[in-house]
């Protein structure tokens, strides 16, 4: 957008707080009720500095509004531009497009968090060939890191999730340790992160390999 000059209708300026801000980079704004609507609102009657007094209208920006929205066209896939395009006006501006493709990822986004949350909680280390921790520990992990990499959409208890993995280990030396982690995530999800679970275990099971436990 940048490169084309196009980027100017998605600096959002509030006079209130005297502040710009670019939706390309934090676009948060996007999802809330009538931000879009009210900005291009403003861009085609003029942008307010205060209560009561706007800036001349810029031809520039009427045109980007125009002109964004087929960048943005042509920037989705075929199969992402069909699932939002019947969301969108006839003559759906740049920002307007945005908001479609941003709300539609959260969406997609959203749902792939709630498939690995259910596949992590139906995961047993009973059901791993000999109980083996490490290897049961590397699928868990692939699974636990894709989920945290929902960022906003990753469950609070995802500590207490990993930890519930564990739990149908039926070797008494390496539950101990496994118990206390477990009652302290139960009661505070945040008292351990889920890394260090994973790695405080992957530890006790080895040093008791080498124990020959």
């Amino acid at each position: 957008m940048e490169e084309r000059g196009l980027d100017s209708v998605f600096r959002v300026y509030n006079y209130k707080n005297n502040k710009e801000y670019y939706l390309l980079e934090k676009w948060a704004p996007v999802t809330r009720p009538q931000v879009i609507e009210n900005w291009i609102r403003q861009l085609r009657r003029g942008v307010k500095f205060n209560p009561v007094n706007r800036h001349p209208t810029c031809d520039y920006d009427i045109e980007n509004l125009a002109f964004s929205a087929k960048a943005l066209r042509n920037s989705v896939t075929h199969e992402m531009w069909q699932s939002i395009e019947n969301d969108l006006q006839e003559y759906a501006t740049g920002p307007e497009v945005f908001k479609a493709i941003i709300m539609k990822y959260r969406f997609i986004n959203t749902s792939t968090i709630r498939t690995l949350t259910n596949e992590l909680a139906q995961m047993s280390l009973i059901n791993e060939p000999g109980q083996d921790v490490l290897s049961f520990s590397r699928k868990v992990h692939d699974i636990a890191a894709q989920i945290e990499g929902g960022s906003e959409n990753s469950p609070a208890d995802l500590s207490f999730l990993v930890t519930q993995t564990y739990l149908t280990a039926t070797e008494e030396l390496f539950r101990n340790p496994l118990i206390k982690i477990y009652l302290a995530v139960q009661t505070d999800p945040f008292s351990y992160k889920w890394r260090d679970i994973i790695t405080e275990l992957k530890n006790h099971y080895n040093s008791l390999k080498c124990n020959n436990h």
